[in-house]
């Protein structure tokens, strides 16, 4: 008989993977999963030891634990309950979604709607604001001005079904259907991104309905509605060259447009660029990068697979975009199909502006007083789950609603505190969410709130 032991390791690269080392010859598989560059001997990753700070227990605070509150099957009933009707709201987010205008805009209406009702004191005691029609902030104040706030993030839209997939489905994609014998919630959107939604609404909602939270630290939620087809939708950069040509144009020409006059004179940009978006195509591709399919080629003969296919698009890109933030986007878009079909993406090896792009996303630190709250956190959170559990830096390689923060701070943390367990068939067909592990997203955003609540950082 050999012994195992379990090791959790909670990887910024999205999700926490449990492994259990086993013999030898499983060390290799093991280490095949492990980030890039793990093990390598050379003198860069001697600078990185991993060291392991101790877990976190926010329990000075004096308010009910984490694991007195989530775990109960009450918690699962209500966790099901308010999750349900957000994954039923089918807030899709088209490639060629056009204005505001546009009625598959018209699921987003009753995302908030959904959200006040089931998370009420939230509502209460909150400031709720609105954000380019759909956009949800939350700002929870605190007492202390001069500690900075904290920001989490999740996204309310969801990627399009293909009609073709329907039939292979266990269950509708949006009619949020839960298993009670597995413990699987359905629907598109039921883990990505919608369970970061219900799971911070509950946490806050658990921690105001208790009257010693009297938070130090402001807190702030945003729920973006365009992440998965990479908003903004168009963009005027205040101070470049379409912000001045139009300062131009509308000084000297003020009665052609109207309302866009009204919008850049009062500096209200987001609005102005879907005003002048609206006017025609030439104008919306000042604001908006474009991207048209010219050339596809692929075989040599009608009854012979082809053994290369070429595919080539051209893109016009927008003031606010770059060559890398282009390729960056087409890489998340090829990953999800790769991904489907256990295929390999090898993107733009070598390629200086893809390069460039990486390096200027950059990557929160792996030391110091704010990492130390985080990862002692999901330490914490997380301790359970394994005997050792170990938060480790890695890649995420999909696109994120960070990238419109970067200049906030450098404490950046793109990871979602759930297991390769709790979240199944992202993008694709089935995807479902494990309640029972949804727990532990609740559990993390609670504690995580207090720890930070609590540091002098």
């Amino acid at each position: 008989m050999v012994a195992t032991k379990k090791v959790l390791l909670a990887g910024m690269f999205g999700l926490s993977a449990a492994y259990n080392i086993s013999p030898m010859s499983s060390l290799s598989r093991l280490f095949n999963k492990f980030p890039l560059g793990y093990g390598h001997n050379n003198a860069d990753m001697s600078r990185f030891s991993c060291d392991l700070g101790k877990p976190l227990d926010p329990s000075d605070d004096g308010l009910y634990s984490s694991h007195d509150l989530f775990s109960t099957e009450e918690t699962i009933k209500t966790l099901v309950e308010r999750h349900q009707p957000l994954v039923k709201i089918e807030s899709i987010c088209y490639d060629d979604l056009g204005d505001f205008e546009d009625d598959r805009w018209g699921p987003f209406y009753d995302i908030p709607k959904v959200l006040e009702n089931k998370s009420p004191t939230v509502y209460d005691k909150a400031w709720v604001e609105t954000v380019n029609r759909f956009g949800l902030v939350y700002t929870i104040k605190g007492s202390d001005t001069s500690l900075k706030p904290i920001l989490l993030t999740a996204h309310q839209d969801v990627v399009p079904v293909a009609n073709e997939t329907l039939d292979s489905w266990e269950h509708p994609p949006f009619d949020a259907f839960y298993n009670e014998t597995t413990g699987y919630l359905y629907g598109r959107g039921a883990s990505d991104d919608k369970s970061a939604i219900t799971a911070l609404m509950s946490a806050m909602e658990a921690l105001l309905s208790q009257e010693d939270y009297k938070p130090r630290r402001t807190v702030v939620f945003a729920f973006g509605f365009d992440e998965e087809c990479s908003g903004p939708r168009g963009k005027i950069i205040r101070n470049g060259p379409i912000h001045e040509a139009l300062i131009c144009f509308t000084r000297y020409s003020p009665y052609v447009l109207p309302e866009l006059t009204y919008y850049v004179n009062m500096g209200m940009l987001d609005q102005a660029a879907h005003s002048l978006a609206q006017v025609q195509r030439e104008t919306q591709y000042f604001i908006q990068t474009s991207q048209a399919v010219d050339w596809i080629a692929g075989g040599q003969k009608i009854n012979s697979l082809p053994e290369f296919t070429t595919l080539g698009i051209n893109h016009r890109y927008a003031p606010q975009d770059s060559i890398g933030s282009i390729q960056h986007r087409i890489v998340k878009l090829v990953q999800g199909v790769a991904n489907k079909y256990n295929l390999t993406v090898q993107a733009f090896e070598g390629d200086d502006d893809y390069e460039d792009y990486l390096r200027s996303i950059g990557h929160g630190p792996q030391h110091g007083a704010v990492w130390d709250v985080f990862a002692g956190t999901v330490r914490h959170t997380f301790a359970d789950q394994a005997k050792k559990v170990v938060p480790a830096p890695g890649a995420m390689t999909g696109n994120t609603d960070t990238r419109h923060y970067l200049n906030l701070s450098e404490n950046i943390y793109r990871w979602s505190p759930g297991s390769l367990k709790s979240f199944s068939n992202i993008h694709s067909v089935n995807e479902k969410l494990l309640m029972s592990e949804h727990v532990n997203m609740v559990k993390f955003y609670y504690d995580f709130i207090r720890n930070f609540d609590q540091a002098d950082v």
